[in-house]
Order: structure tokens, then sequence, then C-alpha cells
């Protein structure tokens, strides 16, 4: 098992968002670092915790990279999140890019995986995850559509990425009782 880990907006220690060493400046940080301590001797867990705000990782050839997202700015209107989920990734593969060439190492990556918005949406080059709690004051007070809580799950295969796509809900239906299951 192989953990990619990124700080997010939540945890900080500061109201006001800090960017040199920000993510260290963070509680998930910490908790992060206390999880790859306590699985450092299992050989069949791995946990890679960022020193930045991003992490790139690769599965079976497709190159993903995994950041909070409260980088991505608006939302409203209607296209929602949408514009903000493209005009984030353009900006980061343009910046990666202008990396790339002056470090000559490569940046790119074909699909970037974040959360922040709530609302779990799969696309050809995007990963948005959805929300463990669900719809919330955050999710009302920007107008995102309804959804339930539920995380992203999919296979990666060399052949093809990204293929089988699936949500994972968090809590069960209204009306499903405990002898149902």
């Amino acid at each position: 098992v192989n953990v990619p880990c990124v700080v997010g907006n939540h945890a900080r220690f500061d109201k006001k968002p800090r960017y040199k060493k920000g993510p260290s400046e963070n509680f998930e940080y910490i908790l992060y670092h206390l999880l790859a301590a306590r699985f450092k001797d299992d050989p069949a867990v791995t946990i890679k915790v960022s020193e930045a705000f991003t992490m790139p990782f690769t599965i079976e050839g497709t190159r993903y990279l995994l950041t909070h997202g409260d980088q991505f700015k608006c939302g409203s209107g209607i296209a929602g999140p949408a514009t903000p989920w493209a005009l984030g990734d353009h900006k980061l593969r343009k910046q990666l890019a202008a990396m790339e060439r002056w470090t000559g190492r490569s940046h790119e990556y074909d699909i970037l995986v974040f959360c922040h918005f709530h609302q779990l949406t799969f696309m050809d080059t995007m990963i948005v995850n959805g929300s463990i709690k669900g719809f919330d004051e955050f999710c009302s007070k920007n107008n995102y559509t309804f959804q339930l809580p539920m995380q992203a799950f999919w296979f990666t295969t060399a052949e093809r990425g990204v293929t089988l796509t699936f949500k994972i809900f968090a809590e069960d239906p209204p009306g499903v009782s405990k002898a149902t299951k």
C-alpha cells in the first residue's frame, strides 16, 4: 500500500495561509509523519509525506499529481467548480512545463487528483474526490450540487491508465436498518 500525503487548508496552524514551509505549518503534516513512523517497519505500507503542496506519483505508468485543491479559486455560475478546476489544471501544467525547461527534469502528469470542492467527479484528466462528511455549509454557500458523503475509488492499468471508477459511500441511505445490512 502506497499512501501519498499532501496537506490542505483545513488543518493549518494559522487562519492566514502560509506559503514558505507551508506544509509543515499544518496538523495534517504532523499526522502524516506519525503514520509514517507507525508503519516504518511494515514493508507492505509506504507513506510519503510531501514537503510541498503537491506530490507526483506514478501507478502502472500513469503519472498523477496530488494536491488539496484549495489553490483553485471561484466556482460559481453555470459551470460551477468546473471552471476553476480546468483553469487550475492549465496553470499547473504551464508552471511545471516551465520548470522542466529550467531543471531538465520532467514534471508532467496525466491525471490531477484533488478534493477541496467536496464534489466527487471523474474527468478525463482530473479526479476530484468527494467529501467524507458530505454536503455542508461550504457546499451550500458555494451553490454546489448536493452530494452524499463519498470517496473516489478507481483502477489504474498499464494498458489503459484509469479504467474502472467507483463511488464509495461513507454512510447508508435513509431507511437502511442494521438488520437489512
